[in-house]
């Protein structure tokens, strides 16, 4: 069971909102349990996954030691319930300030928990209504949604970091929200420049260790002049490079469940980038759905259904491989420096496992 409390580091002066997200399906409820031994607030509302992924939230937390707890309908006496403790400060924490030699602090690395919970974010952020198409004028009036940013001043900073003025354009969006998140919780990220080449490779890559041009003005400053730097070096060959090439930011999955989870992005062959939200599973004789996030020309982010008219797939060598992928896993050495894991590792990680050229062997109506 992965747990995220926001604010990072939480106090009496903040609401307490807790995402909780599990791997496998688990019938059962999320309780806030406060200090005093009173329930505070209880979730009995599960997103089908995976991951599967509850949200709680409490106004005024007193100060002590919360328990976030999972408790399963289908299992006997104390296996029943899984429990995370949560401190909450009666002071206001000081302000995340900067370290020495990368753009954010680091604390913490990419695993299974921290994708599940990045999954569980980006679902909740672009939650609404199947029978809805919702649509913003930028990513900023988005991440301004306090109902639907989980993360939203988690840092403590004042304010939340995406400029207003920032239209990303499809490649950007997928870019800046991975930046986002991986800001927010203190974890590795990078980007490559790559070309249009036939097909795209990409011949540079920057980690935020060393990223000292954008580092002035605080955190966040230095990430809001960050985001456009990311931005003005990324474009679609980043996400068309073939499927076997190591050298990518990102890495092709099988057509499974448990694969294409939300935060997946989707490359066509022309160009355009997508990024998975959530999954609908099939009931009784309805067809499941897969919803995704884009970035129109004009800046806008709007959320739109599976279909092949906006998932294009074909196979043209010149073109590089399409289908869906997943943010190649960034790892800190024990030197500080950082690196992205290849596909043979990722395939022998434990908390991966999921490389796959599947996709690359499916003609056009196989894949659909």
């Amino acid at each position: 069971m992965a747990v995220l409390p926001s604010p990072r580091a939480p106090w009496t002066g903040a609401p307490l909102r807790v995402i909780v997200a599990t791997e496998k399906p688990v019938d059962g409820e999320v309780s806030l349990i406060a200090p005093d031994g009173r329930v505070a607030a209880t979730s009995h509302e599960r997103l089908d996954g995976p991951p599967y992924v509850w949200f709680a939230e409490v106004a005024a937390p007193a100060a002590g030691t919360w328990r976030a707890t999972l408790t399963r309908k289908d299992a006997p006496g104390e296996c029943a319930k899984i429990t995370r403790a949560i401190t909450v400060s009666a002071a206001k924490p000081a302000p995340l300030a900067a370290t020495a030699g990368s753009l954010w602090p680091l604390h913490a690395s990419w695993n299974r928990d921290t994708e599940n919970l990045f999954a569980a974010w980006i679902e909740k952020l672009f939650d609404a209504p199947l029978d809805k198409e919702p649509s913003c004028p930028a990513l900023y009036n988005v991440v301004r949604d306090k109902s639907r940013n989980m993360l939203f001043n988690s840092l403590g900073l004042g304010k939340d970091e995406i400029p207003m003025a920032l239209k990303p354009d499809c490649t950007d969006l997928v870019y800046y929200l991975r930046a986002y998140f991986a800001f927010k919780e203190g974890l590795p990220f990078g980007y490559s420049r790559c070309n249009r080449n036939k097909p795209p490779t990409c011949t540079q890559w920057f980690s935020i260790v060393g990223a000292a041009a954008t580092k002035q003005g605080g955190l966040a400053a230095s990430f809001a002049r960050y985001l456009p730097v990311v931005g003005d070096a990324v474009q679609s060959g980043a996400v068309r490079t073939r499927a076997s090439d190591d050298n990518t930011d990102f890495y092709t999955v099988p057509l499974s469940q448990d694969a294409l989870r939300p935060g997946t992005i989707y490359a066509d062959p022309y160009g355009h980038v997508l990024m998975l939200v959530r999954r609908v599973p099939q009931a009784g004789s309805g067809a499941g759905v897969f919803l995704a996030v884009d970035a129109e020309p004009d800046g806008s982010v709007t959320r739109k259904r599976f279909w092949r008219g906006n998932f294009l797939f074909v196979h043209d060598p010149s073109l590089g491989s399409p289908g869906f992928k997943h943010f190649r896993p960034v790892v800190r050495e024990e030197n500080g420096n950082l690196r992205r894991l290849t596909n043979a590792e990722i395939a022998k990680n434990p908390q991966y496992g999921d490389f796959s050229l599947d996709q690359s062997q499916l003609g056009t109506e196989d894949f659909y």
